[in-house]
């Protein structure tokens, strides 16, 4: 997931993932699986994406640090199947290391739609699709502890909302970024993480949250309303604020309203800390965007950046 990155170019893959290997993988694993087509499908932090026969996602990571991440998704979706108001994926096909390839990777039926990231928002679509995220957000947040009984989830192993020890990067993040009319005032910002980063931290029970909840794990359909949540690599059990940085990262104030009342009352601590992590999320998109050429998530970081402070 995002938030695992250290400066520098941690985005450079570890293991090279080829059409080639791929298919050696599939051919191995799953003999009734007959691949006639294979082609890329995409490339995130961790893991290179390849569809097959036109129909089927399989998603392999790239680098030791997904690891878990991957054997965290498989595990957290198949317990949370069915019971969430929107689509996540259905992972049909479970991969295990084999040969020279030495990670975990599933594979699942293609999802409908695109990228919220790869979609230009005016403000009365993101007024619309306030109330989904909030109604989906509820019913996750709210999931039964089953997941964390069968010990299939782990808490917070990497001190998400652990604002002061955050702060320090995000301050760093800020000060290399080069100030545009794009972005909000940039000491402004950091002032106001400042502010932010002497919230007390969550001290309700754990819950289930998504825990890299943004833009581009957003799919949409054509009318701009929500398809399916995917990327379930960062699911744990922790502070509800990490998934609430929705709010501030991609929702205007204009739209708030309307996702709270779907979701419910939030209280003014998850908000701070919600809105310090829509910070965070935005300065590591914009520098990753940049530094990779990926206008989609540096604009969608940008945007970020500018709720964050609304």
């Amino acid at each position: 997931g995002v938030m695992i990155c250290a400066m520098g170019n941690t985005w450079d893959a570890e293991v090279e993932v080829t059409g080639a290997l791929v298919r050696e993988l599939l051919a191995w694993q799953f003999s009734g699986l007959t691949v006639d087509s294979i082609e890329s499908y995409g490339e995130g932090w961790d893991n290179v994406a390849f569809l097959i026969n036109g129909g089927l996602v399989f998603r392999f990571p790239k680098r030791e640090a997904a690891r878990q991440a991957m054997e965290q998704e498989t595990l957290g979706l198949s317990g949370l199947r069915g019971s969430l108001p929107a689509p996540i994926p259905h992972i049909h096909f479970v991969g295990q290391p084999q040969g020279g390839y030495p990670f975990p990777f599933n594979g699942y039926p293609e999802l409908p739609g695109r990228t919220a990231c790869s979609v230009d928002w005016n403000e009365a679509q993101r007024v619309a699709i306030a109330p989904e995220l909030g109604a989906f957000l509820s019913r996750l947040h709210s999931e039964d502890q089953e997941l964390a009984r069968g010990g299939a989830l782990p808490g917070d192993q990497i001190r998400r909302t652990d604002l002061p020890y955050r702060l320090v990067g995000l301050e760093e993040r800020l000060a290399q970024l080069e100030p545009s009319s794009h972005l909000p005032d940039l000491k402004a910002l950091a002032q106001r993480a400042r502010d932010l980063a002497i919230t007390e931290p969550w001290s309700g029970r754990p819950r289930v949250v998504h825990g890299d909840l943004y833009a581009r794990h957003l799919l949409v359909d054509s009318d701009q309303r929500l398809a399916v949540i995917i990327d379930w690599g960062d699911m744990h059990l922790g502070d509800p604020a990490l998934d609430l940085s929705i709010l501030f990262g991609f929702l205007p104030v204009s739209a708030r309203k309307r996702f709270e009342q779907a979701y419910g009352s939030i209280d003014a601590n998850t908000r701070r800390r919600a809105r310090f992590r829509a910070m965070v999320l935005g300065a590591t998109l914009v520098q990753y965007g940049e530094s990779v050429g990926d206008n989609d998530i540096a604009g969608a970081g940008r945007a970020a950046l500018g709720f964050s402070m609304e």
